[in-house]
């Protein structure tokens, strides 16, 4: 009989003891941590509490804190040296309240005073509507800008002013495209703004941009406008657009015409006084003789 014989035989006939059966308690806890691991396929998470005295920001205030930092490029900036800059100021707040989501009146209120200068954050953060949750983020803004009267709308643009950007306009010989540009613009915005209060109506907004014009620049507008607008109704006002159109296109004629030189440039040169030195080169003519009549012999 070979070893391999021997060996196959041995353990044949050898016969083992039977294994230990568990614990019914040691077999439930493992029935149950392999059950777990069936329906936790991904590995369980830890919760990380907040240490004492912190702040947790919830996943409602998260936006704000992605809001640019003051002095930043991307910051609202508010110049206390001109007010009427303070509309622009929120407009520009509004947008970033839309991209991040801002809701809440409270932290509006707190963003707000946030972009400013020391003097100015202690200015707004006195006002009622800042402190009391009842006042709404619109009633703060209302509350500020009431504290700059020279920003609203009522004191920037009056008839006055209008009159007087007229009456200065009309004293003052309009040459280029910039400067009538520059005069449309100033006149258009104090109108529009006049037409939007019912100050003035529609058809003045024309009148008045015309009446900035000195008189012969005037007229050739005009008649611009009459060639150009064949049908309009001679005693209704253009509209101002239309002015400016006009106004444009004149110009740039004029300033392809060559100009036309005064009659008494060309007559000046002459009737001018001749100098001394201009006199000397005209050859002198002899003076005339005439005859002379000979003296009577006086009677003795």
């Amino acid at each position: 009989m070979t070893f391999i014989d021997s060996f196959h035989s041995l353990y044949h006939t050898t016969s083992f003891p039977p294994l230990a059966k568990l614990p019914k308690a040691q077999e439930l806890r493992n029935t149950q941590l392999s059950d777990s691991f069936k329906t936790s396929p991904t590995a369980p998470t830890l919760v990380k509490q907040p240490a004492a005295g912190t702040v947790q920001f919830s996943d409602h205030n998260m936006p704000l804190s992605d809001m640019p930092y003051r002095h930043k490029r991307a910051a609202p900036k508010f110049d206390t040296a001109n007010p009427c800059s303070i509309q622009s100021y929120f407009e520009d707040l509004d947008v970033l309240f839309i991209r991040h989501q801002v809701l809440d009146s409270s932290e509006k209120k707190h963003t707000a005073v946030r972009y400013t200068d020391i003097e100015t954050e202690h200015l707004w953060k006195s006002a009622l509507s800042f402190s009391d949750p009842a006042c709404s983020y619109e009633d703060f803004t209302a509350e500020i800008i009431g504290m700059y009267p020279e920003a609203s709308a009522e004191h920037q643009y009056t008839i006055p002013r209008l009159q007087r950007l007229v009456s200065d306009q009309a004293r003052t010989l309009i040459q280029s495209e910039k400067e009538l540009t520059n005069y449309y613009h100033q006149s258009h915005i104090i109108s529009y703004n006049l037409i939007t209060m019912h100050r003035i109506g529609v058809l003045e907004q024309a009148h008045h941009f015309l009446a900035g014009f000195e008189p012969s620049l005037a007229s050739d507008i005009c008649s611009r406008l009459e060639a150009k607008l064949p049908d309009h109704f001679p005693s209704d006002p253009y509209k101002i657009e239309d002015v400016f159109q006009a106004a444009l296109y004149t110009l740039r004629i004029q300033a392809c015409v060559p100009p036309i030189p005064l009659l008494r440039n060309i007559l000046l040169p002459l009737t001018r006084p001749l100098d001394a030195a201009t006199s000397s080169q005209i050859p002198l003519q002899a003076a005339p003789t005439f005859p002379t009549t000979p003296e009577h012999p006086s009677s003795v």
